[in-house]
């Protein structure tokens, strides 16, 4: 009877499971290069876009007390989330100064990153949480939203903070509390930046009911 020879395990795994161990064992230095790269990109100025420049506008009318004017008249349409936040910041640090918007959505965009981190761990390997975060992190489009003041950030931050609830709302101990609180917060902000979170808010609303 021939002898059966037991390869090591970095010999018998695939290179998809090598790699998963891999950015297991150096997540620390993976998981903070992503948020190193965000910081790295940060230079405090306004990108302007069609959507931002829209919701400046609108924040300059707030914040000098023109109220909510659309630069379009009554016939334009924006949510209200980032003009709000952006006249905050214009009477706070003075208008069209733009940095503590960036910052802000700076913020959001690194706390989608921790909250997809943890989502996707709560399904698989850590391993593949680390995977996962650092492809986001690199994403141009992701990178891009996150330095321009938008709303896609904050409501992509709004969403990953319901899935993460959502989650925890289906495990059988006590956390369900938590994450009824953690999707009621997504969903507020969500609905702040993007009135597309009722579509997300009857998606999750089903599951519930089905």
């Amino acid at each position: 009877m021939s002898e059966v020879v037991s390869l090591p395990v970095s010999r018998r795994a695939s290179w998809p499971w090598r790699l998963t161990v891999l950015a297991d064992r150096y997540r620390r230095w993976c998981l903070g290069g992503a948020f190193l790269l965000l910081l790295l990109g940060f230079n405090g100025q306004w990108r302007p876009e069609t959507d931002s420049a829209v919701h400046a506008t609108i924040a300059r009318h707030l914040a000098e007390g023109r109220g909510f004017t659309h630069p379009n008249g009554d016939g334009g349409w924006a949510n209200p989330g980032v003009p709000y936040l952006v006249a905050t910041t214009f009477r706070l640090f003075g208008v069209d100064v733009m940095w503590p918007a960036v910052a802000i959505m700076l913020c959001f965009a690194a706390g989608t990153l921790a909250l997809t981190y943890l989502w996707v761990g709560l399904h698989t390997r850590r391993g593949v949480a680390v995977i996962v975060t650092v492809m986001l992190a690199i994403n141009s489009t992701f990178y891009r939203h996150a330095l321009n003041v938008s709303a896609d950030t904050p409501f992509l931050f709004g969403l990953m903070l319901s899935l993460v609830g959502y989650e925890l709302m289906q495990r059988t101990d006590r956390r369900w509390v938590m994450g009824l609180v953690l999707i009621g917060l997504g969903m507020g902000v969500m609905a702040t930046f993007r009135i597309v979170s009722l579509v997300v808010a009857a998606a999750l609303l089903s599951t519930f009911l089905v």
